[in-house]
């Protein structure tokens, strides 16, 4: 009987097994964000190299004298594309400096995090398709929102339309505080900005870099939405 593996504690609450590879990334995405942690793809295997693997080994063990462990099923390419993804946590990440200062920095996130989720296509008894996705090792580094929030990824721009909508207004002739208003017509939303920032007036310089593409000279600007970022300038 095989033992079964130990859930870590980072990962309990997650569903164990999806029956598409959109349904574990959209339920994996929302994890992330109530969790705050945050991962990336590791490494990816294709069905068809993922077949030939297995074409491979069972020829080997015939050609050896072996029998083979059990009949040689097949992913079904068609229903299937990937057959396997490893995503490890952002904080094992090297770090590598965009400079030539000696400066040290407090903020590098290289921790060597060992954390990591395997997820590959698997069949079941009946012969059914499915997605198991299992996690091991734990993070090395702390779990927080102002950690989770740093990351530039998360602050990337979501709302395409809304975006769009602000060049237009941009190329229009259009001031930074009326585009600001006309965001908060069209949302009904407050935007304000975090504690992290402490310039006054930031969130209308912010709209003005993302509209003329103007390089800003502090390095995140974000807009808050019920305490959601919403949007952030674009690097």
């Amino acid at each position: 009987m095989t033992k079964k593996r130990a859930v870590p504690l980072w990962f309990r609450g997650f569903k164990s097994s999806f029956k598409t590879w959109d349904q574990f990334h959209d339920a994996f995405h929302a994890f992330q964000s109530e969790t705050y942690q945050r991962f990336t793809t590791r490494s990816t295997t294709s069905v068809p190299i993922r077949n030939k693997q297995i074409v491979t080994s069972s020829k080997a063990r015939k050609r050896a004298g072996k029998k083979p462990k059990k009949d040689v099923t097949l992913i079904p390419e068609k229903d299937w594309k990937i057959y396997s993804k490893t995503l490890v946590c952002t904080h094992r990440q090297p770090y590598e400096p965009k400079g030539k200062g000696k400066r040290n920095h407090n903020r590098v996130r290289d921790t060597k995090c060992m954390a990591r989720v395997n997820v590959r296509v698997t069949m079941t008894l009946s012969g059914s398709w499915y997605l198991c996705v299992n996690a091991s090792d734990g993070h090395n580094h702390t779990l927080n929102k102002h950690s989770f929030e740093s990351y530039a990824e998360n602050r990337t721009v979501k709302d395409v339309e809304l975006t769009r909508a602000v060049a237009t207004l941009h190329r229009a002739g259009a001031n930074a505080q009326c585009i600001l208003r006309y965001l908060r017509e069209r949302t009904g939303w407050f935007f304000k900005f975090g504690a992290d920032l402490v310039c006054s007036g930031i969130d209308l310089v912010w709209i003005c870099y993302v509209c003329t593409g103007k390089k800003p000279f502090l390095e995140m600007f974000i807009i808050w939405c019920n305490g959601t970022k919403l949007l952030r300038k674009l690097d």
